[in-house]
Protein backbone atom coordinates (compact mmCIF):
# COMPACT_ATOMS: atom_id res chain seq x y z
CA UNK A 1 0.00 0.00 0.00
CA UNK A 2 2.98 2.32 0.14
CA UNK A 3 2.99 2.78 -3.63
CA UNK A 4 -0.30 4.66 -3.45
CA UNK A 5 -2.33 1.80 -4.93
CA UNK A 6 -4.75 -0.02 -2.71
CA UNK A 7 -4.03 -3.76 -2.48
CA UNK A 8 -7.32 -5.45 -1.54
CA UNK A 9 -5.81 -8.94 -1.66
CA UNK A 10 -3.04 -8.06 0.80
CA UNK A 11 -5.47 -6.30 3.13
CA UNK A 12 -7.94 -9.19 2.99
CA UNK A 13 -5.14 -11.60 3.95
CA UNK A 14 -4.30 -9.39 6.91
CA UNK A 15 -7.97 -9.21 7.94
CA UNK A 16 -8.26 -12.97 7.64
CA UNK A 17 -5.16 -13.40 9.83
CA UNK A 18 -6.52 -10.98 12.45
CA UNK A 19 -9.87 -12.76 12.54
CA UNK A 20 -8.08 -16.06 13.02
CA UNK A 21 -5.60 -14.94 15.69
CA UNK A 22 -7.78 -12.51 17.66
CA UNK A 23 -11.25 -14.02 17.37
CA UNK A 24 -10.47 -17.62 16.38
CA UNK A 25 -12.67 -17.19 13.30
CA UNK A 26 -11.32 -19.04 10.31
CA UNK A 27 -12.44 -17.86 6.87
CA UNK A 28 -11.11 -18.57 3.41
CA UNK A 29 -9.59 -16.15 0.93
CA UNK A 30 -12.78 -15.82 -1.12
CA UNK A 31 -14.83 -15.04 2.01
CA UNK A 32 -12.31 -12.50 3.29
CA UNK A 33 -12.46 -10.23 0.24
CA UNK A 34 -16.13 -9.11 0.57
CA UNK A 35 -15.71 -8.61 4.32
CA UNK A 36 -12.55 -6.59 3.74
CA UNK A 37 -14.25 -4.43 1.10
CA UNK A 38 -17.00 -3.52 3.58
CA UNK A 39 -14.52 -2.82 6.37
CA UNK A 40 -12.39 -0.73 4.03
CA UNK A 41 -15.35 1.44 3.03
CA UNK A 42 -16.23 2.08 6.67
CA UNK A 43 -12.67 2.82 7.70
CA UNK A 44 -11.87 4.94 4.64
CA UNK A 45 -14.80 7.28 5.29
CA UNK A 46 -13.93 7.66 8.96
CA UNK A 47 -10.22 8.23 8.24
CA UNK A 48 -11.06 10.84 5.60
CA UNK A 49 -13.33 12.70 8.03
CA UNK A 50 -10.65 12.63 10.73
CA UNK A 51 -8.14 14.01 8.23
CA UNK A 52 -10.47 16.86 7.33
CA UNK A 53 -11.05 17.70 11.00
CA UNK A 54 -7.30 17.61 11.68
CA UNK A 55 -6.67 19.98 8.80
CA UNK A 56 -9.40 22.31 10.08
CA UNK A 57 -7.82 22.33 13.55
CA UNK A 58 -4.41 23.20 12.10
CA UNK A 59 -5.87 26.01 9.99
CA UNK A 60 -7.85 27.34 12.95
CA UNK A 61 -4.69 27.40 15.07
CA UNK A 62 -2.76 29.18 12.31
CA UNK A 63 -5.55 31.72 11.89
CA UNK A 64 -5.59 32.36 15.64
CA UNK A 65 -1.83 32.84 15.60
CA UNK A 66 -2.00 35.27 12.65
CA UNK A 67 -4.80 37.21 14.34
CA UNK A 68 -2.79 37.45 17.54
CA UNK A 69 0.30 38.64 15.66
CA UNK A 70 -1.73 41.27 13.79
CA UNK A 71 -3.21 42.52 17.06
CA UNK A 72 0.28 42.88 18.51
CA UNK A 73 1.44 44.81 15.42
CA UNK A 74 -1.57 47.12 15.62
CA UNK A 75 -0.87 47.84 19.30
CA UNK A 76 2.70 48.92 18.51
CA UNK A 77 1.53 51.12 15.66
CA UNK A 78 -0.78 53.17 17.86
Amino acid sequence: MTSGKFDLIKLSSQVRDILDTELQISIGNMEAIPVTEKLYKLIRAQAYNEGVFDAKRVLDNKLDDITEQLDILLQYEQ
